[in-house]
């Protein structure tokens, strides 16, 4: 595993506890940064996964293209929920430490576009089991649908052209 990755997870980890522990204790630690990232990264997620969803649909020339928007729109909402929620951090009176350890963008600047690729082929796989199970069940349900139409078709005396 690269080391980027590995650190990302420790620092998520991180992030989680601190916040359990601050939520058991009662006390809302919502900082700056978070009220931007969360903001700006969740309409880009789901952006991106409308994105996605619609590129199962379609051929593969457009649904590449609209995978590729996808990821870019993820990689920018990402770097930019973290660009401007540390601003915002630094921005309040008496900002803590940990406001100007910013290298959280510059990572994301350079790898962003891998948690987006996951992320949106994971919603475009999804969409495609999805349909195919739809066509499944259509298939299935037509079959037999079909077989009773003939029978009946064959005891009226009547031909029907079954497409």
């Amino acid at each position: 595993m690269p080391l980027s990755v590995l650190w990302h997870i420790f620092w998520i980890r991180v992030k989680v506890q601190s916040v359990l522990s601050h939520v058991s204790s009662g006390v809302s630690m919502m900082t700056p940064l978070d009220f931007y990232f969360y903001t700006i990264f969740g309409a880009g997620c789901v952006l991106a996964g409308v994105l996605s969803l619609i590129a199962t649909r379609c051929r593969w020339l457009s649904a590449t293209l609209l995978l590729a928007t996808a990821i870019c729109i993820f990689w920018s909402s990402l770097l930019f929920g973290l660009e401007i929620g540390f601003r915002a951090w630094q921005a309040i009176p008496n900002p803590p430490e940990e406001a100007y350890s910013d290298s959280g963008p510059s990572i994301v600047l350079v790898g962003g576009w891998i948690p987006g690729t996951i992320f949106c082929m994971i919603v475009f796989l999804c969409g495609q089991l999805f349909h195919r199970f739809l066509n499944w069940t259509r298939y299935c349900f037509s079959k037999n649908t079909n077989s009773h139409s003939k029978a009946n078709a064959a005891t009226s005396g009547t031909i029907s052209r079954q497409y």
